[in-house]
């Protein structure tokens, strides 16, 4: 089998999708999940495919069949020529590869796909451009953060009631006070007693 044959059999699979990612390779996909990758241009290996458990094991015995770079965990193959295998022998390994994944999906997903549904889009990640980064560089000038920091938290149940039996000590404290150098300034303002007061005064 060559590119063109491949691609023909894949896209003869249900629910297939097909598309160019990472520069030059040929992703298809079931349910958004891929099952086969080819390459577009020359290259060590000329298509990955996910296969079997027994298989991945088995067909490595075959020359120019290898773990695939960066799939092997996930169990995917790689073949070094489309050719690697006789046409009958590729085209099961496919639809075997096809299969793996589509049962991989869940039930629900499956369902909808049945009935026609689409697959939902990919999630991309945004591309940050200079103008998102300059919005979001913070703004300078006398404008003041809404947020408030560390020591701008307000007081809790717990520190207020503290603050309050503080409060209340420390004037307690300064009315005594008060009171004291009252009486004290009242005693040294008291006029001495004349000497008629002092013999008035009864005797113990």
């Amino acid at each position: 089998m060559n590119l063109e044959s491949i691609r023909a059999h894949c896209l003869s699979l249900p629910h297939v999708t097909e598309s160019v990612q990472w520069g030059d390779n040929l992703v298809f996909k079931v349910g958004g999940k891929m099952f086969l990758l080819a390459n577009l241009e020359p290259a060590e290996f000329a298509m990955s495919l996910k296969v079997g458990r027994e298989e991945f094991f088995t067909l490595q015995e075959i020359e120019g069949i290898e773990p695939a770079p960066y799939l092997a965990r996930a169990q995917w193959l790689a073949l070094r020529e489309f050719h690697t295998l006789r046409d009958a022998e590729m085209e099961a390994l496919i639809r075997t590869a096809h299969r793996i994944v589509w049962e991989g999906l869940p039930a629900k997903r499956r369902e909808e796909m049945a009935k026609g549904v689409a697959a939902p889009p990919e999630k991309k990640s945004p591309v940050r451009t200079p103008e998102r980064t300059a919005k979001a560089k913070p703004m300078s000038g006398t404008a003041k953060s809404s947020v408030k920091g560390p020591a701008e938290k307000s007081p809790g149940k717990k520190s207020a009631a503290k603050s309050a039996k503080t409060l209340t000590k420390k004037s307690a404290k300064t009315r005594s006070a008060k009171t004291v150098a009252k009486r004290t300034l009242a005693k040294k303002r008291k006029k001495p007693l004349t000497k008629t007061e002092i013999k008035a005064r009864p005797k113990k």
